[in-house]
């Protein structure tokens, strides 16, 4: 198949908006005799006029090739295995080889277990998930390359599965909710037969490694459009096979007045104005929303009589969805936390108690969003400052332990052990070497 090639007069992605690691990554890889494209969301986010979040490189060289290229690197994954290399500040730039194109059979398709085939750029794109993430940007000739026809989706703003819909999704039922993501995060609508197998596949997004649909979450969760997302997802039918909680509320999502709605528009805004949410803190107050939905004529300072009540109510939660035990531990302890700290005065708060505990972070979002006590806010941040002062206190006196230890301090001397004899030196070896010298002697006599 002939891909169709955008030149640079017909595209908008210039290299100043692109990473200069990843350039130098590219340019590396050409050096040495390989291709290096810039790949996937990075492109799709250039084209629109966004600031990428990540810059994936594809290549037709092997990991153990890139491996070799790159000292920083390291080579990782098992169903398909990628190149992931590291750069200052956390920063990471993903390289993955050409995938090959594995035939599949419509009328028995099996979930892919293992991947690692690598193929051509062609058969790349040919594997990718939807046509707007599987554009090419080459450093080279500056051009679009274009295998699947993505670059024209996203100019009449279509969310299009490649190929086959039904069979891509039954091969990885990862790409329907994939599918649904980019087309909230984008504001694009879902192509008819991929909406079509969406609806119609949707069970099988509890085929889904748990720990698999949880970082797919987390994304969104953390992504600033979780709200566009879950109605989206809402609307197919989709949402209420990974949170059930959600189907006892009478309002659905597209009601932005509904409390789980405004919980997640909160998180969305805090995500935009620039404030690092963590995944705990936006769980915490997602789950504190289904409650008020629940009880809607409870104000929530009404929600929860006692500590038992939340039990109860966490045992009622994340039944579909996996949190592991730590983040659960974490949210719910923020919750009666909160049930606390409301049932106080103001005054009765000290930033010096609060400072001694755990999930200070959820609390402050949880207060935020409930009552947007700002006196309350102000003695919360003043206790995770000195609560971070603690912190730094501790790994100060750490160091320093450190660095006692490094310090020559004279060592006692070693007490001098008694010489013992050895074997060869005693009586008993000598006498016995003796002896068998003159046997030697006797025997030689004889002989002659």
């Amino acid at each position: 198949m002939n891909p169709k090639i955008y030149n640079r007069s017909e595209h908008t992605v210039s290299r100043k908006n692109i990473d200069t690691d990843a350039l130098k990554i590219m340019h590396r890889l050409i050096r040495n005799g390989f291709k290096g494209y810039l790949v996937g969301g990075g492109v799709r986010d250039l084209l629109l006029n966004r600031k990428p979040k990540d810059f994936d490189i594809a290549t037709d060289a092997t990991p153990k090739q890139v491996k070799s290229l790159f000292r920083n690197s390291r080579v990782i994954g098992k169903r398909f295995k990628l190149v992931h290399i590291f750069f200052k500040d956390g920063k990471i730039i993903e390289v993955s080889t050409f995938r090959d194109l594995k035939e599949v059979d419509a009328q028995n398709v099996k979930t892919l277990q293992r991947d690692n085939f690598y193929g051509t750029e062609e058969t790349d794109a040919m594997r990718r998930d939807i046509t707007i993430n599987a554009l090419y940007y080459d450093l080279n000739t500056f051009s679009i390359i274009d295998y699947v026809g993505g670059f024209k989706d996203l100019q009449k703003q279509v969310v299009r599965i490649i190929g086959n819909p039904t069979i891509k999704i039954i091969e990885d039922p990862a790409r329907l909710w994939r599918a649904i993501r980019h087309a909230a995060k984008c504001g694009f609508k879902l192509e008819t037969e991929s909406k079509k197998a969406i609806i119609e596949n949707k069970e099988l997004i509890s085929q889904i490694p748990t720990m698999r649909i949880h970082d797919e979450l987390k994304k969104d969760f953390c992504s600033g459009y979780s709200y566009e997302i879950f109605k989206l997802a809402e609307k197919l039918k989709v949402l209420e096979l990974i949170f059930p909680e959600l189907s006892k509320q009478n309002t659905s999502l597209n009601n932005k007045e509904n409390e789980t709605s405004l919980s997640l528009q909160f998180i969305d805004n805090l995500v935009l104005k620039g404030l690092d949410i963590s995944l705990t803190s936006a769980l915490s107050v997602f789950c504190l929303s289904i409650k008020k939905s629940i009880e809607k004529n409870k104000h929530y300072d009404e929600l929860f009589n006692d500590e038992n009540e939340i039990d109860d109510f966490e045992k009622t939660l994340f039944t579909k969805f996996f949190v592991p035990k730590k983040e659960k531990e974490i949210i719910f302890t923020a919750i009666k936390l909160w049930k606390k700290v409301l049932s106080k005065k103001t005054n009765e708060i000290s930033a010096k108690s609060l400072a001694r505990r755990v999930a200070l972070q959820e609390l402050k979002y949880l207060v935020w969003f409930t009552n947007n006590d700002e006196t309350l806010i102000n003695i919360i941040n003043e206790a995770l400052k000195l609560k971070s002062n603690y912190q730094d206190k501790k790994i100060k006196d750490i160091n320093l332990d450190n660095t006692d230890k490094d310090v020559n301090v004279p060592k006692k001397p070693k007490k001098s052990l008694p010489k013992t004899k050895s074997y060869r030196s005693s009586s008993k070896f000598k006498t016995a070497n003796k002896e068998k010298i003159i046997t030697k002697d006797k025997l030689n006599e004889e002989t002659i």
